[in-house]
Order: structure tokens, then sequence, then C-alpha cells
């Protein structure tokens, strides 16, 4: 299972890095020009990622099928081998499926207005600008009917076996735990196939709807699960991070020495599992055996010469801000004066108030669920890099009349 998680990982990171460059250019420097070997490349990494992750979708449906409906025989049928097999199939897939698309839109004839309806390539926008598109739309038909045709299709069955498997179970109690299993895999299914599902629909049956909501669907496809897939399955599983590059101790007696950057050896005889799905240096000083107050004292240091200081210059900074506005005769101007720093406030308090709930739920929450320091770890660190473009987005007046114009010319 670890394994399909690794390939979902990296089919949205793909997915992300394909669809970056051309929003970019345009949402922050205005270019909205794309030369066409430019575009035919990002198309062929947009559908072959996303392609990927539909495969690897598939394939983790197999996995929660062979789980429950065949869990006796789970450890020699997905073998470490043959999940390998299954993640190199995926990829030639992906890759070959689409390998031919570039070269057969290079060789196309376009007359059409060379305007694309998003802001970045997909093989659909592109030709609609052909002259003549006959042969070629048969084999991207093909192509999207073999593959997220096919794949929720096989998926749905999936579900069909593994709820017929479960209804066989006894105990209810039985049942919720098996189905539990699959919740973090039926809501990332949910939230990959239903924007385009929908979007299909209103093509299909000739729906009126504005431009706007043909590109809000495709940004949810592309942009949402890339996001959510991770926090889903974290907060599904049981142990979010275990031996995460801590040994195993086998006798506490006799503890495993781990190099250390403020000391030369560092011996660590506690459990070694780690509250977040990622290494911070508190979480790994708790599992320390030796004195650690060097350690603490150089990591205070840090922190209060960092965060605290820059905070505090941060807070010293608008208490002469708010002074040097309130000397402004005309209230219009404090208006004006002070809406100039919306966006640095709200991004000032979407990175550090994570940070500051999280430490006062270490200091005072120790009997709060695991739960909501691992959510909060995650709001500190993940939510800032997604929210700080977004509001400087719109409160920055280019970008504003840029995206305006994007989406509702």
């Amino acid at each position: 299972m670890y394994l399909f998680l690794l390939m979902l990982a990296v089919s949205d990171l793909g997915l992300s890095t394909a669809l970056l460059p051309t929003m970019l250019s345009l949402f922050l420097f205005g270019h909205q020009e794309v030369s066409a070997g430019a575009c035919f490349s990002q198309l062929f990494f947009i559908h072959t990622f996303s392609i990927m992750e539909s495969s690897v979708l598939l394939a983790m449906a197999f996995d929660r099928f062979v789980a429950i409906c065949k869990p006796l025989r789970y450890p020699s049928i997905l073998t470490r081998t043959r999940v390998v097999q299954i993640g190199f199939a995926i990829a030639v897939r992906s890759i070959v499926l689409h390998l031919p698309l570039p070269f057969l839109l290079q060789g196309q004839r376009y007359c059409q207005p060379n305007v694309l309806s998003h802001s970045y390539c997909l093989h659909p926008d592109v030709m609609k600008l052909a002259c003549t598109n006959g042969r070629y739309s048969s084999y991207g038909l093909f192509v999207v009917f073999s593959t997220m045709g096919m794949d929720p299709v096989f998926i749905v069955f999936s579900y069909a076996w593994i709820l017929k498997s479960v209804l066989s179970i006894v105990s209810v109690e039985g049942r919720i735990k098996a189905l539990n299993t699959c919740a973090s895999h039926i809501s990332v299914v949910v939230i990959f196939y239903t924007p385009m599902l929908v979007l299909s629909l209103i093509n299909r049956l000739g729906l009126h709807v504005t431009p706007f909501i043909h590109i809000l669907l495709s940004f949810l496809h592309f942009l949402v699960p890339p996001v959510l897939n991770p926090l889903l399955y974290c907060v599904k599983m049981k142990e979010p991070v275990e031996k995460a590059g801590v040994p195993q101790q086998p006798d506490e007696r006799k503890p495993r020495e781990w190099g250390s950057p403020t000391d030369d050896r560092f011996q660590y005889c506690k459990a070694n599992v780690l509250s977040h799905s990622y290494c911070l240096h508190q979480e790994v000083m708790k599992m320390a055996c030796s004195d650690i107050r060097v350690n603490s004292i150089y990591g205070l240091f840090v922190i209060v010469s960092t965060v605290g200081m820059d905070s505090l210059l941060i807070l010293l900074s608008y208490v002469m801000i708010l002074r040097a506005v309130l000397s402004i005769a005309s209230q219009e101007e404090r208006l004006k004066a002070l809406n100039t720093c919306v966006s640095h406030i709200c991004a000032v308090l979407l990175f550090y108030t994570p940070m500051i709930g999280l430490s006062i739920v270490h200091r005072f929450g120790k009997d709060l669920s695991p739960v909501v320091q691992i959510l909060m770890g995650y709001v500190y660190l993940l939510v800032p890099p997604l929210m700080n473009p977004i509001v400087y987005s719109v409160k920055t007046k280019q970008i504003r009349a840029q995206m305006v114009k994007t989406f509702f010319k």
C-alpha cells in the first residue's frame, strides 16, 4: 500500500509541476503567449501524469479488493516485486499512449484564432484551433476512453465486490472496520473524477454555462487532488510516521547511537515514533536519552533570534505605520494607506497564528488528541504556501485585473 501511495505522490507532484510554468507566467507576469513547442510539451506531461494518477487509483482499488476479499492471500498476491511491476506498467501505459500526441499536433495546420481557454495547454483545447482534426480527434478519444473511461468502471466493479464481501461479515464492527480502510481511497477517487464527470456531462448535454464554470471545474480536477490527497491519507493513517529515519532499538539497555549537529554522538533509546509525517527538531530530541540541555538551549536561541525577533520587529513596524496613518488628516487617505498593508497582514497571520496555536497546544494541551497537533502542524506548514499567492493575487491590482480578464472575457 505504501508503494502505491508513493506512486500517487509522484503523479501529484508531476502534475502540479507540469501546470505551474504557464500559470505562473500568466498570473504573476502577465505573459499571455506560449510557443507551440512549449505548449505541446506541457500538454504531454499534463495528460501523462493525469492518466498516471488515474491508473494508480485503479491499482489502489485492486489493493483494497485483495486486502478485503482475499486477506490471507494478500502477501502472496501483492508482493513487493509485483507492486513494482504494476508501477512500471502504469508509467509505460501513461507515456506510450501520449507520446504520439505532440508529434500529431505538430503536423497539424491551424487556422482558428490561437486563443486557449485555460492557463495551460490541453489536447482538446489545442485541437479546437486546427483546421481539420478528424482522425487526430479519434486517437484522442481512444486514449481518453481506454484510460479515464475504463479506470473508473473497474474501480466501481472492485468496490462492488468489496461491498459484497463486507456485507457477508457477520459483525457490524467488522464491517465498519473493513469499510474504514477504504475511506481515504474513496475520497481521493471522488475528488479526482467528479469535476471531470461534471464537465463531460455539461459538454454532452450542451448546457449553456459561462466559460468560468469550465475553467473552475478544470482547476478543481487538476489542482485540488495534489493538495488534498496527502491530507486525506495522513488523517486516516493510524500512525502517520513510524521508523522515520530513527533506527529500531532491539534493546533499551544498548541504545544505538545517531549523529547530531550539536553533539558528537547522541543516544536514542525511546520509542522511535514521530508525531508528524516529517522530521522536526523537537520531535527528534524527545527520543534522546542523553543529556540534551545544550541542544535545547541552542534550539531555543535559534527560535528566539529568528521567529521571535521577526514577529517582534513586524509588530513594531506596524505600530509605527499605524502612528503615521493616524497623522493623516483625510479618512480616505488613511484607508488607502492601510489597504496597501492588507495582503501582508493576512500573510503574517496565516504564518504565525497556527505556529502560536501549536506552541500553546504543546505547552498546555497535552491531553488533546494527537490528530489536533498533526492537523495544526499541517496548517502551519502547508496553508501559507497555498494561500499567499491567492492573497496577493486578489489584492494586487494588476494581477486581479488579469485574472478577471482571463476568466470573464
